[in-house]
C-alpha cells in the first residue's frame, strides 16, 4: 500500500543540509569584508567630522592652535596644527592610530 508521507526523508535532510553549508561558506568571508570595510569607512568619517569641527572653531572663536589626541572606541586620533610658512596659512592633520584598518591621515587649510 501507498502511504502519504508529510516528512522529510534523511537523504533530502542531508541534501538541503549540505547546500545550505556550500552557501555559508561562499558568503561568510565576504561577510566579514563587508564588515572591515563599514569599520574603516566609519573611523574615516570620524577623523573628517573632527577635522572639520576643529576647523570651525578656529574660524569662528579663534584661540591657541594647540595639538591633543582624542580616544574613541579604541581608535586614538591626534589633531596636529602646522604653519606652512610658504603659503602664509595654517594646516590641520587628523592621523589615526591604534586601528587594524586604516593608519590614516588627513589635513586641510584654515582658510
Amino acid at each position: 500500500m501507498y502511504r502519504k508521507s508529510e516528512g522529510f526523508f534523511l537523504i533530502e535532510l542531508l541534501l538541503s543540509f549540505s547546500a545550505l553549508l556550500l552557501v555559508s561558506l561562499f558568503l561568510i568571508p565576504d561577510l566579514i569584508f563587508l564588515r572591515d570595510q563599514a569599520r574603516q569607512t566609519q573611523i574615516e568619517k570620524e577623523a573628517y567630522q573632527l577635522l572639520y569641527e576643529e576647523l570651525k572653531e578656529k574660524i569662528s572663536v579663534g584661540g591657541p592652535f594647540n595639538n591633543y589626541s582624542l580616544d574613541k572606541r579604541g581608535t586614538r586620533f591626534n589633531i596636529t596644527w602646522y604653519d606652512r610658512h610658504e603659503i602664509g596659512k595654517k594646516e590641520v592633520c587628523v592621523q589615526v592610530e591604534g586601528t587594524k584598518f586604516s593608519e590614516g591621515k588627513v589635513c586641510e587649510l584654515l582658510e
